[in-house]
């Protein structure tokens, strides 16, 4: 058990290149498995690497449009069409 290697929130930020309340956050979603020893928190190897192995992206996974501001949009693409009607509304609703 002592084997382990475990990091601080510092360490690890600094190793994927996030800040350390970055890895705090998905330590408090439950993405991030995290081990309190009194009051500090510590993060695992097996924790990280079971992490990034769940937060890997593949192309299925990836968002195939922006939604706008409305949600006007005609299919799984992001039209001309759509594009003047969002230009429509801010036209419309312009600041005083």
């Amino acid at each position: 058990m002592l084997e382990k290697k475990f990091y601080t929130a510092k360490e690890l930020a600094t190793t994927l290149a996030v800040t350390p309340m970055t890895v705090y956050r998905l330590a408090k979603r439950g993405e991030l498995k995290a081990v309190k020893i009194g009051k500090s928190v510590r993060f695992s190897s097996e924790a990280v690497e079971e992490f990034l192995k769940n937060a890997s992206v593949n192309d299925d996974s990836a968002p195939k449009k922006r939604i706008s501001l409305c949600g006007i949009t005609s299919g799984s693409k992001v039209t001309d069409a759509d594009l003047e009607a969002v230009k429509k509304i801010w036209k419309t609703r312009q600041l005083p």
